[in-house]
């Protein structure tokens, strides 16, 4: 009992995350179904079957009946045989967008509080007085690394994301895949720091 508990709180997390277009777990487990090999395969051979039954002398209807009956099974048994996977995954894809999400949002907020301190830094008091270029690098080099590690989790939220999307053979929405361009600006102008 307290595996099923822990499951469901981990379910219950989940919708914490961000919610990501078309990702539900029925649409997920159709699709994962429609597109597995092995699935494809046994459903050939239940309709090999059926074509063998109907040429042994078995009505075209009972043939079908029987045929159509033994591929819902299949499907249905496969259907609850992954649900507990793709939900886990589901859960975990909402929780790295929402990382990946929030950490990328972060990044413009800290970088405009770094461009700003290197403009006007406190200055040196000894007459004439004049900027403190180490208080600048230092500012400088502690933000960039400040934006490098939220760049840094907001890679591998994303980076993750997608693994567990291509997993469940599920196709990202434009928005989230524009985030990974993003990234990549993002990168180009933490670079131009100094520090």
């Amino acid at each position: 009992m307290a595996i099923e508990a822990q499951l469901s709180s981990a379910l219950k997390l989940g919708d914490l995350g961000e919610s990501i277009p078309g990702l539900n777990t029925d649409t997920v487990i159709e699709n994962l179904v429609k597109k597995d090999e092995g699935m494809a395969n046994y459903l050939k051979l239940i309709e090999d079957e059926r074509k063998e039954n109907v040429e042994r002398g078995m009505s075209e209807e009972e043939a079908k009946a029987e045929a159509d009956a033994k591929a819902k099974e299949a499907v249905e048994t496969m259907k609850k045989n992954i649900k507990p996977a793709v939900e886990e995954d589901i859960t975990k894809m909402k929780q790295e967008y929402k990382i990946a999400k929030e950490a990328i949002d972060s990044i413009p907020t800290e970088a405009q509080t770094v461009a700003a301190l290197v403009v006007v830094p406190p200055s040196i008091s000894v007459p004439p007085s004049s900027a403190n270029p180490a208080y600048t690098l230092g500012v400088a080099t502690q933000t960039k690394k400040t934006l490098l590690k939220s760049l840094s989790i907001a890679t591998s939220a994303l980076t993750n994301l997608i693994l567990i999307a291509s997993k469940l053979k599920f196709e990202l929405p434009s928005a989230i895949l524009g985030l990974v361009g993003a990234l990549s600006a993002v990168t180009t102008a933490i670079s131009l720091i100094p520090g």
